[in-house]
């Protein structure tokens, strides 16, 4: 999976930054929602996409920095009708390339 994070400046302040979030799935799901952070702490809500009910996923998270690369470890949580599931992952920032992608966000790799 891939999460793109796109900083919502307009909305952010010195001590607290939003963003835009989109994912992207190898089997093509997408889900898209917000994060917010406070220092290296973060929350994220966000909603499948190409379903015919929306379903919603809630997660809380923590930063590190490891050499030059961002992750962070995110507890997740997903209701449904049969009790929902959670779980855990980590996400690492791709390497910088040489130059910006046009759309200005940042990609996170999930492993």
């Amino acid at each position: 999976m891939t999460i793109y994070l796109k900083k919502n400046r307009r909305n952010s302040t010195s001590q607290i930054a939003v963003y835009d979030l989109a994912t992207h799935t190898e089997n093509k799901q997408s889900y898209t929602g917000q994060t917010i952070t406070r220092g290296k702490q973060l929350a994220m809500t966000f909603k499948l996409s190409d379903a015919k009910f929306a379903e919603f996923s809630t997660g809380l998270g923590q930063f590190t920095k490891a050499g030059k690369l961002w992750s962070f470890k995110n507890d997740y949580y997903e209701p449904d009708d049969t009790g929902g599931n959670y779980g855990h992952e980590t996400c690492t920032q791709k390497p910088i390339l040489l130059s910006a992608p046009a759309n200005g966000k940042i990609p996170v790799t999930n492993r």
